[in-house]
């Protein structure tokens, strides 16, 4: 544990301090001792339905002070420990045991001072990481949720998919739920549940298969995502991850029918008025994403200018306002609602799909899809790919061909892949408090970036990411189609600009004329540090001005230069030479910077 942290929860202990969590649902007080050799008391307060955090308090006490293993009955020998819970389950509920196994959780005191034995250092220190733990992941909690699960880590025995958890049912979630997991490092990560397979299992010692419904295994992605490291094997007694806790919950899902707005307002994605109404008080806590659960795609909505303001002129079936998430085509065209049928199927829709059909449609899909060898995707097989870009020109079983590919697509439009589109909720994180320092640097890159567009310039485009080779996995550069690159303004190994959601990533672009107009391939290093779950995920790309600026930057210094030793020349005072090069070097810039400017403007 850093000095840092543990000063911070020392002084906590030493002052006091109140945590409520949710709208009052925990209450988590720490009553303060000013030299800590006196009692330190905890004292919680629960609602009935958030159980969760009870398990969430035993999982991280027994992760730090028993190496992430239950030791029922066992208690260090210093340590007196002790909680008050309220009203914390009814008279009969199954989870009426919660009360009695806190009494072993949190410290009444925690030794401080010289002269502690090992067991007592390691007692104390125990103690503050767990309360660490427990402070933030509720805080990263969305207590809105409708469901909570507090579970602890195991490595999954398998890693693809990347954004897969799994955990034993039955549970109060589903197979396949699509669900947000969070821990005392990050707060929000989208993954798929699963059944654990036989390769997990396996590795779990003989205490965890006794309370195997307590573990969730998660793939090293995620781990590496949710706590900053590596799961270690044989290595779990020495600062491991093996039983650290973290929460997994479900939002209720939000799916709404799709619609087409005007011609004038085709540049974004819209909310129907009645939606983005709905969502008001809402957005305050959470960024939206548009989601096809069936391609695995994922698009980032600005909430505040998605507002349609059609006041109620978008109407359902019964001719009252509706609901509606407006799409324009291109849009539609990078989350796949324009592909019939899909080109990509994530693998777990496709099985659901298979099941839901009569043998006649699930025939005409197997006839036109296959699993992508390594991958979590089922994908149209070559010859039905080359048959929907050839259309119109004539080729052997060209009629086959068609009408296997127009049974496949009235099967998937039959099933609603076409008709609706997801609504995922992402809480915003929490922006901490910024120094002056801090306060001065963000202003500073506002001010430098206003600057590099008024002289520069940029055109921002919505594109489809998909792999690149693994050359460009290693060198880690991008790859876009000649046209992208013009309309982008860049040409090869210039820089570019991707954005998914707040994360981004600057990398050297080339060409791969294979790719179409709006697909972009990006390397998996840059995915991962994206933050990109899928393949299919759909970001904003523009070209680095500042890399642009750079590279003009000989002829800015001897044109700035030349008007430096011009302006002392003629004028006399200091003073009004500077002001005069003040006036003047912007110009000059500007005027230098047309030939880039002209490209994107």
């Amino acid at each position: 544990m850093d000095h840092q942290r543990k000063q911070k929860i020392t002084n906590i202990l030493k002052k006091g301090r109140r945590f409520t969590f949710g709208q009052g649902d925990l209450v988590l007080e720490v009553a303060g001792c000013a030299d800590l050799q006196e009692q330190v008391r905890i004292h919680a307060q629960v609602n009935p339905r958030h159980t969760f955090a009870v398990d969430l308090v035993q999982y991280a006490m027994e992760y730090e002070l028993t190496g992430g293993r239950s030791q029922s009955g066992k208690e260090p020998e210093e340590a007196m420990v002790f909680v008050d819970v309220q009203d914390l389950c009814e008279s009969g509920n199954t989870s009426s045991n919660k009360a009695s196994l806190l009494q072993v959780l949190l410290p009444e005191y925690i030794l401080h001072g010289k002269g502690l034995s090992p067991l007592q250092v390691a007692f104390r220190d125990g103690v503050l990481k767990a309360l660490l733990h427990i402070v933030r992941t509720l805080q990263h909690a969305d207590w809105n949720a409708a469901d909570i699960q507090a579970f602890r880590l195991w490595q999954a025995g398998t890693h693809k998919p990347q954004d897969r958890a799994e955990i034993y049912f039955p549970s109060r979630f589903e197979e396949n739920d699509l669900l947000t997991i969070c821990s005392s490092r990050v707060m929000a990560e989208k993954v798929r549940l699963g059944k654990p397979g036989a390769k997990s299992e396996k590795n779990l010692d003989e205490e965890a298969l006794s309370h195997k419904e307590q573990y969730a295994f998660l793939t090293n992605r995620l781990i590496e995502i949710l706590f900053g490291r590596e799961w270690i094997t044989g290595r779990e007694e020495e600062a491991g991850l093996r039983g650290i806790p973290f929460l997994l919950y479900r939002n209720e899902p939000d799916r709404y029918l799709l619609g087409i707005p005007k011609a004038d307002q085709i540049d974004r994605v819209f909310f129907s008025s009645k939606l983005f109404s709905e969502k008001k008080e809402e957005a305050k806590a959470y960024d939206y994403v548009v989601y096809n659960r069936y391609t695995d795609s994922r698009l980032y909505v600005d909430y505040a200018k998605a507002d349609y303001k059609d006041y109620g002129r978008v109407k359902d079936n019964q001719g009252h306002p509706a609901s509606k998430l407006l799409i324009p085509r291109y849009q539609r065209k990078l989350l796949g609602y324009l592909d019939e049928p899909l080109t990509m199927i994530r693998a777990e829709e496709y099985v659901r799909i298979l099941e839901k059909v009569s043998p006649e449609e699930k025939q005409a899909l197997e006839t036109c899809y296959e699993k992508i060898s390594g991958e979590t995707y089922y994908s149209l097989k070559n010859i039905y790919k080359k048959q929907m870009a050839l259309s119109g020109e004539d080729i052997p079983e060209r009629k086959s061909l068609e009408n296997d590919l127009e049974r496949a697509a009235q099967v998937l439009k039959d099933q609603g892949v076409y008709s609706y589109g997801e609504l995922l909720k992402i809480p915003k994180e929490k922006s901490g408090k910024r120094g002056f320092a801090g306060t001065l640097k963000r202003w500073t890159k506002k001010l430098a970036f206003f600057l590099l567009d008024r002289t520069i310039g940029k055109a921002e485009y919505l594109l489809k990411c998909e792999w690149t080779s693994e050359t460009d996995d290693r060198n880690n550069v991008a790859r876009l189609s000649s046209n992208m690159m013009s309309l982008l303004g860049v040409s090869e190994n210039d820089k570019i600009r991707i954005k998914f959601g707040k994360r981004v990533q600057i990398l050297r672009v080339l060409t791969n004329n294979e790719l179409g107009d709006y697909q972009i391939g990006i390397p998996a290093t840059a995915r991962k540090k994206l933050g990109m779950n899928s393949v299919n995920d759909i970001v904003v790309v523009h070209r680095d001005m500042v890399h642009t600026f750079l590279r003009h930057s000989e002829e800015q210094t001897i044109a700035i230069l030349g008007t430096v030793l011009a302006v002392f020349q003629v004028v006399d005072s200091v003073l009004a030479g500077i002001i005069a090069c003040l006036i003047f070097i912007p110009l000059i810039m500007y005027f230098v910077l047309n030939e880039e400017r002209v490209k994107v403007k």
